[in-house]
């Protein structure tokens, strides 16, 4: 709008003055794309990162022979290994709601996994485990299964 604006006195000086603020901004939002491009080129964005490409927790469940995995990430389980999941319980969950997970859990081969810190939305974790072990913890989760 500024360039514009400039553009409308039809001097010299004015018109100069638009076309290096254009040609700025041009460079600067070329050098920004050409950045982004190039990190993620290297690395990747979301699920394709080297991140999770290389999640010990995902790499764990893609080796496992499993019926159900209950998970606060149902995306990462799917992309990352192939296999289907259910959401864990939230935050407003009901008894009823635990029950159902934990029927699921009585299947043979299930698990739940638990992608980094749980945040607000879901159940507490100590409610979530209970009576469930540690199958194995890794830097980026933890899995369970009903024993």
């Amino acid at each position: 709008i500024g360039s514009d604006l400039l553009w409308q006195y039809k001097t010299i000086l004015t018109r100069v003055g638009a076309v290096l603020i254009c040609i700025w901004l041009a460079y600067f939002s070329f050098t920004r794309v050409d950045g982004a491009i190039m990190d993620l080129r290297s690395d990747g964005q979301g699920y394709a990162s080297l991140k999770w490409q290389n999640s010990p927790t995902a790499g764990f469940i893609r080796l496992q022979d499993t019926s159900v995995i209950f998970t606060n990430d149902v995306t990462a389980i799917y992309f990352l290994s192939g296999k289907d999941s259910v959401g864990i319980p939230n935050s407003s969950a009901t008894e009823s709601d635990f029950s159902q997970m934990r029927e699921g859990l009585r299947t043979p081969n299930s698990y739940l996994v638990i992608f980094g810190t749980l945040t607000g939305e879901f159940a507490p974790l100590d409610k979530l485990t209970q009576d469930l072990t540690l199958v194995d913890s890794f830097a980026d989760g933890r899995v369970y299964q009903l024993r």
